[in-house]
């Protein structure tokens, strides 16, 4: 496996020297090769770049590790309305094949970052410089630049960033670092006058239902590696999009969600719909008894009747022959399970990236009902920045992009990981309860790192 792995980087040089060895037209390239299959989180977390992206499918068949930069777009106050059209498109069409630009969004774009979010921005994507990926059976690994100036100088960087790569037989495991403190923001008191607000306005007439989170902050004894705390939550998590967008070597936002916002592949839209929650039983008949309990609560399906119509009203804005797939049904994770729809459009021909986004984002799920009073009434009474959490996050490709909503997620920060979870909040909700349901979703990062 070794000399396997070894030829791979002589391979990718091969290829490289064979690709500038003929004039080649200037703009984005990519030369890529078919390598054996390997553990692409192993490999990743072994790459000593400062930068990398890794990103898997809820099938976690289709997985995506990358390293280095090629290129990055970054937005600046506020959500660029052409972002997708002017930037990326023309990146990912010239290139062609699987390439792919991964990135996020902030949850809301009008409010200042705290300091602990300010390199992400308003939005941040990045084209790696060398990307590994699998769909199952095709296992590769290319290399991307944009072809200018000296043909001679460009090729011999991209020989240097190949030779870069680590190939040896270690498997990075590694020990998560101890944890010291632990610090709740809201604490219960003021989650307890939040959730009585939340109901204030539910009285008024305002809205319906609202969407609040917590976070929880805990300091280690050493330095937290977000490759080391993605492939501990990854192990946790089976059946959720598992992400990692890092910064550098100690700032990374990590995370693994049940929840698509919208896969599109040519002019057909996909989206979930998902909403209520109970944990997974201790036995096959528990589980089955929460299961049946989430099913037929008034309160959970009336909170998911919610989220859904909401996602089939935004489809139809963007959208001819709309249909949500199935029945709902329970959509079963490691720790919990929900109420789950699926949802399915084509968009019509004028409809662009940008507008998808701007319709879908934020769902209910994860903002409320109505969207534009629940976000203002979220800023009011949330004692923190959500930054990226509960945001978009994925990736854009040739004729095609898919993004989750960026829940059950984490800021890794040094000897700090920033845990984000929410609670849908409606007229029949507690706090007390809302506030265990919090404590359940972050039972992955407790068991994990805590």
């Amino acid at each position: 496996m070794i000399l396997e792995q070894i030829d791979e980087r002589h391979l990718l040089a091969d290829a490289i020297h064979a690709w500038f060895a003929v004039p080649q037209p200037h703009g984005w390239s990519r030369i890529e090769i078919e390598t054996p299959p390997t553990d692409l989180i192993n490999w990743w977390r072994k790459q000593p770049f400062a930068r990398k992206v890794y990103w898997s499918d809820r099938s976690d068949v289709v997985e995506y590790a990358g390293v280095g930069v090629a290129t990055t777009i970054v937005g600046g106050e506020s959500l660029a309305p052409d972002l997708l059209a002017s930037k990326i498109d023309p990146i990912v069409a010239a290139i062609g094949g699987d390439v792919k630009l991964f990135g996020g969004f902030r949850f809301n774009p009008k409010t200042e970052p705290e300091a602990i979010w300010a390199e992400f921005g308003v939005q941040h994507f990045t084209l790696p410089r060398i990307i590994r990926a699998t769909d199952g059976e095709r296992n590769t690994l290319a290399i991307h630049f944009n072809h200018e100036g000296d043909s001679d100088a460009q090729m011999q960087q991209l020989l240097n960033e190949v030779a870069r790569l680590r190939y040896d037989d270690e498997v990075v495991n590694g020990e998560v670092p101890n944890p010291l403190v632990r610090d709740d923001i809201p604490n219960e008191a003021r989650w307890h006058a939040n959730i009585a607000a939340a109901h204030s306005a539910f009285e008024r007439g305002e809205m319906s239902k609202i969407v609040l989170a917590r976070k929880v902050t805990v300091i280690a004894d050493d330095w937290l590696e977000p490759g080391l705390v993605l492939d501990k939550l990854k192990a946790v998590t089976p059946n959720s999009f598992h992400f990692c967008y890092q910064i550098d070597d100690s700032l990374a936002f990590v995370g693994a969600s049940p929840e698509r916002l919208y896969r599109r592949t040519g002019r057909t839209l996909f989206s979930d719909a998902l909403a209520g929650t109970r944990k997974r039983g201790a036995t096959p008949e528990e589980d089955q008894t929460l299961a049946d309990e989430l099913f037929n609560s008034a309160k959970e399906r009336h909170e998911q009747g919610l989220v859904r119509e909401s996602i089939v009203h935004d489809f139809e804005q963007l959208c001819d022959d709309v249909r949500v797939i199935g029945e709902t049904r329970v959509l079963k994770l490691a720790q919990l399970q929900h109420l789950y729809d699926e949802i399915e459009g084509t968009l019509r021909s004028n409809v662009t990236g940008e507008q998808v986004m701007a319709t879908l984002h934020p769902t209910p799920a994860v903002g409320g009902f109505p969207r534009e009073k629940a976000v203002v009434e979220i800023e009011r009474l949330e004692p923190f920045d959500r930054g990226w959490y509960a945001a978009p996050l994925g990736w854009v490709g040739v004729d095609s992009a898919e993004f989750c909503v960026a829940i059950r997620s984490a800021l890794v920060d040094g000897q700090q990981i920033h845990a984000y979870s929410g609670a849908g909040i409606v007229p029949d909700s507690t706090a007390a309860a809302e506030w265990d349901e919090i404590e359940n979703k972050l039972l992955n990062f407790r068991r994990a790192l805590m």
